[in-house]
């Protein structure tokens, strides 16, 4: 019984802990004024940012977000991605929903799993009595 409670406890822990996620798109667009073109990224992008990203030379790769300005993301690495080489940029979001589903569903399998093994012993000490 000890070793079914350890289990249900790392099976609820690890669906809680463990975010569902995905990348969504942005767009990186020219602002031109009458003084220097400089470029958007919509929806913005702000420090702490974990990004996917292509370039127009075909480099491609992941970072988080160090700082943003009018030319460039700068990464926790140190890379600048220039925004006028940009050809896709996704950025990583949790979703709440996927998440406390998949939490939900742990909660359930472990439910299942503590009915079905006390419904063994019942069943079991019901046969050794009877």
């Amino acid at each position: 019984m000890k070793k079914l409670l350890i289990l249900v406890v790392c099976i609820f822990s690890f669906s809680s802990i463990t975010g569902c996620s995905s990348y969504k798109t942005l767009t990186v667009s020219q602002q031109k004024t009458w003084k220097m073109n400089s470029y958007q990224v919509s929806p913005p992008v702000a420090e702490g940012d974990q990004i996917k990203y292509l370039m127009s030379d075909g480099r491609k790769g992941e970072m988080v977000i160090q700082a943003v300005n009018t030319h460039a993301l700068i990464g926790q690495n140190g890379l600048q991605l220039p925004l006028d080489q940009i050809v896709t940029l996704e950025r990583k979001e949790t979703s709440p929903g996927k998440t406390a589903m998949a939490t939900g569903a742990g909660i359930g399998a472990g439910a299942i799993i503590v009915v079905t093994i006390l419904s063994i012993g019942l069943v079991s000490a019901l046969i050794a009595a009877g």
